[in-house]
């Protein structure tokens, strides 16, 4: 997983470098975005399993606002010292700047299914607990 991550932080910091953007923050921001986008899976999943399976059994606990701004900001702190702390975002830059357009293009590609799969699965869970079916 982590180098999934960390490939994912090298493009994208790539990209918003171009647009001179603050590149190495703004990566760090999609990192944590996406890592708390499969935690939410995780808390849908339990959910799930919690309402029609478990009957409601009171030991899952709802996501409020508050968890989530917390849970954001341990995963940006996190993501700081993954990334951007002793400029470590540069060991990573040096790992993938000489690959080729294949590796690039494949590399890619993954990465693309990777975020979409995400999101697939994300509504796919939300389906399911609005109207309790598969």
């Amino acid at each position: 997983m982590k180098k999934i991550y960390e490939y994912l932080y090298y493009r994208y910091r790539i990209y918003m470098w171009k647009k001179k953007d603050v590149p190495e923050w703004t990566a760090s921001f999609a990192i944590s975005l996406l890592v708390f986008l499969k935690l939410l899976i995780l808390f849908m999943l339990f959910d799930i399993i919690n309402v029609y399976f478990l009957n409601n059994f009171d030991l899952i606990f709802k996501i409020t606002k508050s968890i989530s701004v917390g849970l954001m900001g341990l995963l940006m702190i996190t993501t700081y010292f993954w990334f951007i702390h002793k400029k470590r975002y540069l060991k990573i830059i040096n790992r993938y700047k000489d690959e080729t357009e294949k590796q690039k293009s494949i590399r890619g590609l993954l990465i693309f299914l990777y975020i979409i799969l995400t999101f697939v699965i994300i509504f796919f869970l939300a389906y399911i607990g609005k109207h309790g079916r598969m």
